[in-house]
């Protein structure tokens, strides 16, 4: 066990060091979905074969990856493959993340609610707008998201639908704070 928890921090290692995503990964080593996730996660050993797939991205040999001692090789070095996902990742702005935090949708919702954001009529894309990047990101910039927490309990005892203000433009309902 104690050979497995090595090799998982390598993986992730390695993943942080070159700044590729789990999914990139994943489909450079030709993995079935979210079985690199498990294996840096602890939840799946990887078999020999995987491990060679994984090593093989970063143009080592398995024996090589699971050497703590080993350098890690150049951005040139690597394989052109891998080379192109790093960059796509970079151009699109992606930052891996060392660990996943689930968001609470429902809190982010609840502090705009304390800083009165919805003291005047808003609608749920504009509510979108307000909320944090990384939350955005999380719930796929879905205001459809936001709408059905704000129709829920203790949500919709707090907030009421109103009418679309005069010169308003947007579509959708429109929620304000209950008085």
């Amino acid at each position: 066990m104690g050979e497995n928890k090595g090799i998982e921090k390598l993986f992730k290692e390695y993943r942080l060091h070159f700044g590729l995503t789990q999914n990139a990964v994943e489909q450079l080593a030709k993995l079935k979905k979210n079985q690199y996730s498990r294996f840096e996660s602890g939840r799946q050993k990887p078999r020999p074969h995987e491990t060679k797939a994984v090593a093989s991205i970063y143009g080592l040999e398995d024996y090589q990856l699971m050497n703590p001692n080993q350098r890690k090789p150049s951005l040139k070095s690597l394989p052109i493959k891998t080379q192109h996902a790093i960059l796509n990742i970079r151009k699109s702005g992606t930052q891996p993340r060392e660990k996943h935090e689930k968001i609470d949708l429902g809190k982010e919702i609840d502090k705009l609610i304390a800083t009165g954001k919805l003291s005047r009529p808003i609608t749920a894309k504009r509510l979108l707008e307000l909320l944090p990047i990384a939350v955005r990101e999380e719930i796929n910039n879905e205001s459809r998201r936001i709408t059905d927490l704000l129709k829920r309990p203790p949500r919709c005892n707090k907030v009421k639908v109103v009418e679309k203000p005069e010169g308003e433009t947007g579509a959708g309902n429109w929620y304000q704070i209950k008085e």
